[in-house]
């Protein structure tokens, strides 16, 4: 949406291109990419004007925009013919609202921690990186923040009261660092319109003791609903060995066990080498139980299980990955298959 807010403010016509045909017939084309998965045919990116970035190509090393170009109010009409041109163009609302009802940008960029698993691990802490009126339409009704560690840039606070001064409802996207949370933060949030649930992360059992004190203090602010990501798969070691994968599948458990304990949902991310996982099925039913909120807010994990293996008819996958970690790990079983919001 920025690059087309720029050709079109130097008096160039753009065209949102959704599929790789007839690239030739344009003077400039430019190709992004969020995911690594995600196939882009090589006769493309070999196209002499095609410029193509993103960390799905790029990952920690994807270059930015240039400045010209980053620092623009996105075109938000790009996509209005694609919307429009969809099969299920009657559920637009709910399934584009992001393209229909959203200001987008970031306030600040970057994050402190080095993650291992992240595209910020390179970076040493938050940045300020735009004015809110950068990216704001007035038309539109809510605001949508994709900044990586908000609570980590110490300016923070006057964010966060200027959405309150805006006055509409607004999201952080990418969630917040529950661990810097505290009283001053806790109460702008609670105190705000935010828009739908709170997105926090629980990303190792090893900061337990952290993550409890932060949802005391988080509850006495606002009870309504919160959710954490919850990373599993990932191994610090980068060993994945035997030792690693049960010990991995009962921390994931634990998590969700704290999160339920303070009436929070969590949704399980899977670090890439879990497909590769001895236990690869077990991930799957987790995050399938947890990440349907209908589920895991109604069923303990084996009453789900049970539930997904009657729906399709019996003798499932589902009760197959079920039954083989509780005769390999039963211990673990005991203490969680049981487990319920």
């Amino acid at each position: 949406m920025k690059i087309s807010a720029y050709h079109k403010n130097i008096g160039d016509t753009v065209t949102l291109k959704t599929g790789y045909g007839g690239l030739e017939k344009h003077d400039k084309v430019y190709i992004s990419k969020v995911f690594t998965e995600t196939h882009v045919p090589e006769s493309a990116l070999s196209l002499p004007h095609v410029t193509y970035g993103g960390t799905g190509f790029f990952y920690d090393k994807a270059k930015f925009l240039p400045a010209e170009m980053e620092h623009i109010k996105p075109d938000y009409n790009l996509y209005d013919g694609f919307i429009g041109g969809t099969d299920n163009a009657g559920d637009c609302k709910t399934a584009y609202k992001y393209f229909t009802d959203y200001s987008i940008g970031y306030t600040t960029r970057f994050c402190f921690r080095k993650c291992g698993f992240c595209v910020n691990k390179n970076y040493d802490g938050v940045r300020a990186w735009a004015a809110i009126d950068e990216f704001h339409d007035p038309d539109r009704k809510k605001i949508c923040l994709l900044d990586d560690n908000l609570f980590g840039f110490p300016e923070h606070y006057g964010i966060l009261e200027q959405l309150q001064k805006i006055g509409k409802p607004f999201q952080y996207k990418q969630g917040l660092d529950i661990k810097l949370l505290n009283d001053r933060n806790a109460a702008l949030l609670a105190s705000s319109r935010y828009d739908g649930e709170y997105l926090f992360s629980f990303d190792d059992i090893a900061d337990s003791d952290i993550i409890i004190r932060k949802l005391e203090l988080w509850r006495n602010y606002d009870t309504r609903r919160t959710k954490l990501y919850v990373l599993c798969a990932y191994d610090k070691r980068n060993q994945y060995d035997g030792e690693f994968w049960a010990h991995d599948i009962k921390a994931l458990f634990q998590r969700i066990r704290i999160l339920f304990q303070y009436k929070c949902l969590p949704y399980v991310m899977r670090y890439a080498p879990y497909k590769n996982s001895p236990i690869y099925g077990t991930y799957v039913n987790i995050a399938s139980w947890c990440n349907q909120p209908r589920f895991g807010r109604t069923l303990s994990y084996e009453e789900y299980c049970h539930a997904e293996d009657k729906r399709n008819g019996g003798n499932t996958a589902t009760i197959r990955y079920l039954e083989a970690f509780r005769r390999e790990y039963p211990d673990i079983a005991r203490e969680f298959y049981g487990l319920r919001y």
